[in-house]
């Protein structure tokens, strides 16, 4: 019982459906310290009252109410701050988790020091019957460098399962910044301060909703929630602001991984050098920009 408390964040908005089943699989971890936290983002149906008999006979849970939906980035966010464990991990409030989830990952933490993150496969849940896929998205360079990080997160980030990894809270916090940055920035950033670590032997069950988006559906979406118009060029251009923060990289390194970068960015419409000089420099970036515009002068 001397192992360190893990929150499990609940971001919560009318999920009356599945929310009792969801609760359950973080009640019934097999690791023993927990405390689960529900932040109820103004929901309109009877989410809190099909778990009122859960809430009430346990004390590790915690339940925060919102009068009105403030948006998923203020819900994910406030849940991260309210939480005091040293770790700590989003639980989508329709989704489940394998029940030795945290218990696997803390072992995890507890041999590899470097550990910032510990990410789970993805599998499904259809029509309430759990199936492991075993979808992951490969960030695991456990003998490799920083650089061999950032660029593996770049090439792989497919299926976002890592978002519901288990994190070091206080890492988690420095790199959960910005909505616009979305998930390859968020494990961009905390790549920035440790290692991500595959866990083969846990599973995140992503509920299969059956909702199909065009891209204009998903932007109208986006908007709603509170993303800036021009995200998507936002989250193409983070990733050369935060190579050009590291403190671990010398100068020509920093060079020689904003091009590799550059290279990888192209699947999702980043731009010439000239634009990303510019960019970061209407926003004030002034190093990123003189780091891009060497790039350019030097071909890379």
């Amino acid at each position: 019982m001397n192992r360190p408390i893990v929150t499990i964040g609940i971001p919560l908005y009318n999920e009356a459906l599945f929310i009792r089943s969801t609760l359950l699989s973080a009640l019934n971890q097999s690791y023993p310290n927990i405390e689960i936290l529900i932040s109820d983002n103004g929901s309109t149906d009877k989410s809190l009252s099909v778990i009122e008999d859960l809430i009430a006979s346990n004390s590790k849970i915690r339940v925060f109410r919102h009068p009105k939906n403030l948006g998923p980035f203020f819900n994910f966010n406030f849940l991260l701050v309210s939480g005091h464990a040293d770790y700590f991990m989003w639980l989508g409030g329709h989704d489940q988790l394998s029940g030795n989830y945290i218990e696997q990952a803390m072992k995890v933490f507890e041999d590899k020091p470097d550990a910032i993150a510990v990410y789970p496969f993805q599998g499904t849940i259809v029509q309430d019957k759990l199936i492991d896929s075993f979808e992951q998205d490969d960030f695991d360079v456990t003998d490799g460098s920083q650089s061999e990080q950032f660029l593996k997160i770049i090439r792989n980030c497919n299926f976002g399962a890592a978002t519901h990894g288990l994190y070091k809270r206080d890492v988690l916090r420095k790199s959960f910044l910005d909505i616009n940055g979305g998930d390859l920035n968020l494990f961009l950033k905390a790549a920035s301060f440790g290692k991500f670590y595959a866990c083969s032997s846990i599973i995140y069950y992503l509920r299969d909703l059956g909702r199909k988006e065009t891209d204009e559906q998903m932007n109208t979406r986006y908007l709603s929630y509170g993303f800036r118009p021009n995200w998507r060029e936002i989250h193409s251009m983070y990733p050369f602001q935060i190579i050009s923060e590291l403190r671990s990289l010398t100068f020509h390194e920093k060079l020689d991984l904003l091009g590799k970068a550059r290279l990888e960015m192209y699947r999702f419409k980043a731009s010439s050098w000239r634009n990303i000089v510019f960019y970061h420099l209407r926003n004030f970036k002034w190093k990123t920009s003189f780091l891009a515009l060497m790039c350019k002068l030097k071909g890379i």
